[in-house]
């Protein structure tokens, strides 16, 4: 029995939401599957197709028939997609769950370095894996944050972080079984940094480890909805959209379970000045 345990090949789950972006969905996955010892682990990838109207579910199945697929009516974004996809892996057991964005390019030693990091920690704390710019590599674009929200720019070392961007997150099961899901109350963005709070609240750690693992470039530094030279009713919809980081309810949400009510509020009003007098806040 001990013997056939030692055999026994870790299982991963990996956890992916998709829309219209059919090349970089199947680049991503081509790259996961060109992961180095990938065949050393059971692998179950699961993909939410929320709603694409250019062929990305039968790209993905035509060279890829190993994916499950699952479809989305396009009202998930990424935070319920990414939800309603772990719903479907948990039916069977994992050891890990892997979340990827479909605009990551893993590298090639990108899983076996996150499996190691989690097992120095006994497959009990969140792994997060570092991204950078492939245009001007080196350059940190997605990873952990600190309580202030400021991207821990230094990846020489492992460190805890308070939460994380969802680009490459590794949770051991030990961490979901206490943690669960992620919070369906989000559309698009927060409940990637909702999930690290919760770990931590929970006496897990969040750890950033070691090094660079995909690349992937950063979004915009300046949103439309902050841009001056977009016209307001433009910037009121690109603010209000579900799809959008910053969207004001649920940021509002976020910061009303993190931050208290005051700054809640406070926020809130920050970004309804700044949609309506974008130039009073350039720097």
């Amino acid at each position: 029995m001990d013997k056939e345990k030692k055999q026994m090949k870790q299982s991963i789950a990996v956890i992916m939401t998709v829309h219209n972006r059919r090349e970089t969905t199947v680049e991503c996955i081509r790259r996961f599957y060109s992961c180095n010892n990938i065949e050393n682990y059971d692998i179950e990838f699961y993909m939410m197709d929320d709603g694409s109207t250019d062929g990305s579910s039968d790209a993905v199945k035509k060279e890829f028939p190993q994916v499950i697929i699952l479809h989305g009516d396009g009202n998930l974004f990424w935070n319920r997609g990414m939800y309603h996809c772990w719903k479907e892996a948990i039916k069977i057991h994992h050891d890990f769950y892997l979340w990827l964005n479909d605009d990551t390019k893993l590298h090639e030693d990108a899983i076996v370095r996150l499996v190691e990091t989690a097992s120095k920690y006994g497959n009990k704390s969140i792994i997060v894996g570092s991204t950078q710019s492939q245009s001007c590599e080196g350059v940190l674009t997605y990873g952990g944050v600190d309580e202030n929200n400021n991207r821990l720019e230094d990846v020489t070392m492992e460190q805890e972080c308070y939460t994380f961007n969802g680009n490459i997150v590794l949770i051991p099961n030990a961490v979901f079984e206490k943690v669960g899901l992620n919070n369906p109350t989000y559309h698009h963005g927060a409940g990637d940094y909702d999930y690290g709070i919760r770990a931590l609240r929970k006496g897990f750690k969040n750890i950033v480890a070691k090094g660079f693992y995909g690349y992937c470039e950063r979004h915009d530094v300046v949103q439309k909805w902050q841009d001056p030279n977009v016209p307001l009713n433009k910037r009121m919809k690109f603010l209000f959209s579900l799809n959008g980081q910053t969207n004001p309810g649920d940021v509002f949400k976020y910061n009303i379970r993190y931050k208290g009510v005051g700054y809640a509020i406070k926020y809130y009003l920050i970004c309804l000045i700044r949609v309506m007098f974008p130039k009073f806040f350039i720097v």
